[in-house]
Parts: C-alpha cells; sequence; structure tokens
C-alpha cells in the first residue's frame, strides 16, 4: 500500500509539473508578456472566429498606438515606460466592451476588436477609449501627457478576412499619423498606395549607384519684372516599373 500510495503522489506531481509545463506555454504562445492581454497571435485567431459566426453582421477593428510610450521610455527609462503601458492596457480593459476583444499587438499597440459596429461608431467609441487613456496619468511621481493615433477599418465594408482587416487598420493607423485628431478610418485604395510607397523606398536606395537620377533645374520667374528671379534644384528618378517619380 505504500507503494502504491508513493507512485501516485509521484504520478501527481508529474502531471502537476507537465500541467504547469502546457500552461506557461500557452501563456507565452497566446499572451503579450508585459500587459497580459492576449497577443497578435490569439487575436487574429479570435477575430477569425468571430467572422466566422452566423450571427456576425458587422464589426470594427481598432488600432491605437502610444505614440509617446517610447519617447517616454528613452527619457525616463524603460522601467517607466513598460509600465506605461501596462497601465494603458489596464484602463483600456476596464473601459472596452464586455464581448469585445482587446490585445497588446506590439510595442505600445493595441487592437480593439468590436463586433456589432460600424466605422462611425467605432471613431466615437476610440474618443471615449483616448479620454480614459489620457486623464490624469501619474506614474513615478510624474504627471505624463499621453498621445494617441488610432485607425479604423470595418467588416464588411473593408474586407472579410481577418489577415486583411487587420492589414487595413494597420494602414489607418499610419494614416492616422498625418491628421489633426489623430484618427483616420481605412479608404479603399490605400493598399495600392502603401505598396507604391514602399516600392519606392525600397528601390531608391540603389537607384543612385544605378544611375537613374537625375538633376533638374526650374525657374523662379517674376512676373512683373518678367525675369528670372532664381532656381530650384529637383531630383528627378526614371523608376523602371512606375515611370518618373
Amino acid at each position: 500500500g505504500e507503494e502504491f500510495r508513493s507512485l501516485a503522489a509521484t504520478s501527481n506531481t508529474m502531471q502537476g509539473t507537465i500541467a504547469g509545463r502546457e500552461a506557461d506555454i500557452t501563456r507565452h504562445a497566446y499572451y503579450d508578456s508585459l500587459t497580459g492581454l492576449p497577443n497578435r497571435t490569439l487575436a487574429e485567431r479570435r477575430l477569425k472566429d468571430l467572422l466566422a459566426g452566423s450571427e456576425c453582421q458587422q464589426l470594427a477593428v481598432i488600432l491605437i498606438l502610444v505614440c509617446s510610450a517610447r519617447e517616454i521610455g528613452t527619457t525616463f527609462g524603460q522601467d517607466v515606460g513598460d509600465e506605461v503601458v501596462r497601465e494603458a492596457g489596464q484602463r483600456l480593459s476596464r473601459n472596452v466592451g464586455t464581448d469585445h476583444v482587446l490585445a497588446c499587438v506590439g510595442e505600445s499597440r493595441f487592437m480593439v476588436i468590436a463586433p456589432g459596429f460600424s466605422v462611425e461608431r467605432a471613431r466615437i467609441y476610440v474618443d471615449q477609449l483616448a479620454s480614459a487613456l489620457r486623464g490624469g496619468f501619474h506614474l513615478s511621481g510624474m504627471t505624463l501627457e499621453l498621445t494617441l493615433n488610432a485607425g479604423v477599418c470595418a467588416f464588411p465594408d473593408h474586407g472579410t478576412g481577418a489577415g486583411g482587416l487587420m492589414q487595413r487598420a494597420q494602414i489607418a493607423l499610419e494614416d492616422a499619423r498625418g491628421t489633426r485628431l489623430g484618427v483616420a478610418s481605412y479608404e479603399p485604395g490605400r493598399d495600392e498606395q502603401h505598396r507604391r510607397r514602399l516600392t519606392l523606398i525600397t528601390g531608391l536606395r540603389a537607384a543612385a549607384d544605378c544611375n537613374e537620377l537625375t538633376l533638374k533645374y526650374q525657374p523662379k520667374v517674376d512676373m512683373a519684372a518678367r525675369t528670372v528671379k532664381s532656381l530650384e534644384a529637383l531630383v528627378r528618378w526614371h523608376h523602371a516599373p512606375l515611370g518618373p517619380v
């Protein structure tokens, strides 16, 4: 009997160890280590599940970037920067809907999946979440001012697949950086514009070495005096697939 009790105890210990190890692997695979929120992998899986449901008629994907988190970390130390991201995650957790998915999908970047939301309703929602993030942010004895950008896209207007919606929310987030309010909705056709921009950025690195750049001078004319006052030097690039740039 003593041997059976010893064997059972050993077996239970092994099972507990294995279960703990599997839980730890799952936690690292699907949850962000800093905030404890679902990570990008789990967010995409849950988005796929929502889109596959027959009751899903409308859905918004929102990306929120805490722009100032990196600057705060650089200025006051990485520990303070990490605390800003953790606090931002906690504030979002307290303010998102109970049926919404909140995830941390990158450095100081959060995703909210809101079933039943249109783009218009999602933009109002972003304002509410931004107010919750900005208000009274005190850490390490300091009052910090957070700056945010947000990109919004919606199913089915902007896509029907999880990967496409997440990509288009990212494009909207990039566009938000140039707006006064820091919020932008996805606009159809922006995928092609972003691809063209990336193609140019990549190709420009080699353009000078390949003698694809030329210098042109454009005169600045004083129409009243009918004289050329100055010249503007412009670089022109003949890009093989895209033509003159």
